[in-house]
């Protein structure tokens, strides 16, 4: 089950959130920053509990539905809560597996993104059994584009075919990996 997932990297620890995890969780995510490419924005604490209870009810969500699975990123030497990572239907189209991250703006540039992308994709081709994943991001995103790249992720555009009603995903920069180039990469 994905509520017992637990993907050690070589600094990282990458587990479902628990309850206790919001105080921590919640202060490093007050930063307007981290926001600045993302369709969600900074929230109150009740807010945030809200959003946190919607992540851990998701686990229970089988493959084959329209899943959110979010996970904290921990440090493995100290088990400060740093980011967390994501392996998701896209909102649009729950046919789409997308991948992505936020970090702590204290612990951008130090790979940990990469780290916790990359346990990513090994579950969503080793554990939920896809045959592809994306990852998109804002043009301009420029942290996010290397980190994409540094996967090994190939571009195939910009976003097409998004209804209206999804504004927040017209016109982003679309990467996208199969289970095989995963399996030839990694």
């Amino acid at each position: 089950m994905i509520n017992n997932v637990l993907y050690e990297t070589e600094r990282l620890i990458i587990r479902p959130y628990r309850e206790d995890d919001l105080p921590g969780c919640f202060l490093w995510t007050q930063n307007e920053e981290i926001y600045e490419y993302l369709k969600m924005k900074m929230m109150t604490f009740e807010e945030y509990k809200a959003w946190l209870g919607e992540v851990i009810k998701g686990y229970d969500e089988g493959f084959g539905g329209a899943f959110r699975y979010v996970f904290a990123v921990c440090l493995k030497e100290s088990g400060e809560h740093i980011g967390w990572v994501h392996l998701s239907c896209i909102g649009y189209d729950p046919s789409i597996k997308e991948i992505g991250w936020v970090i702590a703006k204290d612990h951008w540039r130090k790979g940990y993104a990469t780290e916790g992308a990359k346990a990513m994709l090994d579950m969503a081709f080793a554990i939920v059994g896809l045959d592809e994943v994306i990852a998109i991001c804002k043009p301009g995103n420029q942290g996010s584009i290397n980190i994409i790249e540094r996967l090994g992720m190939k571009y195939q555009g910009l976003t097409d075919g998004v209804p209206e009603e999804y504004p927040y995903y017209i016109g982003l920069l679309k990467y996208k990996m199969t289970k095989k180039e995963y399996n030839e990469l990694y």
